[in-house]
């Protein structure tokens, strides 16, 4: 599974290893990543490994600005960061999932179970079902395949 430093990134990290999963933290900084691996680690008795981007993913996108109200949805020509990725990555396997998930919520080590639908978009199935599952391992959350293309979203 792939966490990040920020926010949403750090939550889900710690909600997949504290399911057990293994992870890969990801960020423009590997010493950062690293940093974020061990703090994580240590809060969940998980398995997390950090790295530079690069090297944990070559694409994973949440198109967020910030302000001093928090996070909003930047504006994508293409409609969504899932149909821009799939527009710039045409022979690859894009898959659109956890856009509304709390990012406080998942960093939160008081809430036990994030109860929340995760609708699970893309082309290929077997992809989607991936993701599903790993939306269905955090506990509370529910990976729902959504049958629709990227390209229609």
């Amino acid at each position: 599974m792939l966490g990040g430093t920020w926010p949403q990134g750090r939550g889900l990290a710690r909600r997949w290893a504290g399911a057990g999963l293994t992870v890969v933290i990801g960020s423009r900084s590997a010493d950062r990543a690293r940093e974020t691996d061990t703090t994580l680690a240590e809060a969940t008795d998980g398995t997390l490994t950090g790295a530079d981007n690069e090297a944990a993913a070559a694409d994973c996108v949440n198109l967020l600005g910030f302000d001093k109200q928090g996070a909003f949805a930047l504006p994508v020509e293409e409609g969504s960061a899932t149909q821009q990725a799939a527009a710039l990555l045409p022979d690859s396997a894009v898959v659109g999932a956890f856009h509304h998930v709390s990012a406080v919520l998942l960093e939160d080590p008081e809430v036990g179970a994030v109860e929340t639908d995760v609708l699970v978009v893309g082309d290929d199935r077997e992809a989607t079902d991936l993701v599903r599952a790993s939306a269905s391992a955090i506990p509370g959350m529910r990976g729902a395949y959504a049958g629709v293309r990227v390209t229609d979203l």
